[in-house]
């Protein structure tokens, strides 16, 4: 049997979620026919899954160790912080007990592209375990993010938000726009009268690859 509780800043996420996020390899389907035999509980109750969970509230999974460990992969990037080009001390701008807030070199991705990718998001959780603000179990419950995105030859502020309540309140806020975004773009050459210069963009989602169009007719 395994045992999960909740904290202050894991509360407000639904149960099946946080499932999900603890079996992370299987489906919901299964979530909850293990729910409804009572091999998954809340609080020693039976539960439907939709329930959204509070502070103190325990999580009971009563699988064999053999099949939980199957069932759920914590393996994470294990990148040392401090070592060579991945030492992010010197990203840091400003932290609390909520979020960090990093200026994010040009060359380095915000979030994984592929399996073998080193991105910021997995620096910044090495970072968290290595001061012992993070547990790889709890990583089970949630995994902390980043909650905006630049690309790779991009240089910026990133915000990497340390608990589920920080991530549900920057995420909000920077849908309505409350946190406003500001680009700088920096021109090579001497200008010498004022110009617009209009293009089209074009995502290839298979390659992940950005193609500008001066001719919207050449962009479709």
């Amino acid at each position: 049997m395994k045992e999960f509780s909740i904290d202050e800043k894991e509360a407000g996420l639904r149960l099946d979620k946080q499932l999900l996020k603890i079996l992370n390899n299987c489906g919901s389907g299964f979530i909850y026919k293990m729910l409804r035999k009572k091999n998954i509980t809340l609080n020693g109750a039976k539960a439907s899954g939709n329930e959204h969970l509070k502070a103190g509230d325990v999580i009971r999974i009563y699988f064999s160790d053999e099949t939980f460990s199957k069932l759920s992969d914590k393996r994470i990037d294990t990148i040392p912080v401090s070592s060579g080009d991945h030492d992010i001390s010197g990203m840091i701008i400003f932290e609390n007990e909520d979020m960090i807030i990093l200026n994010k070199p040009a060359g380095l991705l915000s979030q994984k592209a592929s399996a073998g990718d080193i991105s910021l998001n997995e620096l910044c959780i090495r970072y968290l375990i290595e001061k012992n603000e993070l547990s790889e179990d709890r990583l089970s419950v949630f995994k902390p993010s980043v909650c905006n995105r630049l690309d790779r030859n991009t240089s910026g502020l990133i915000i990497f938000a340390k608990n589920y309540s920080a991530a549900v309140s920057l995420s909000e806020m920077l849908k309505m726009r409350e946190l406003k975004k500001y680009y700088l773009c920096l021109v090579k050459g001497r200008i010498e009268k004022s110009e617009r210069t209009d293009g089209y963009l074009v995502k290839d989602g298979g390659k992940n690859k950005v193609s500008v169009y001066s001719d919207h007719r050449e962009a479709r």
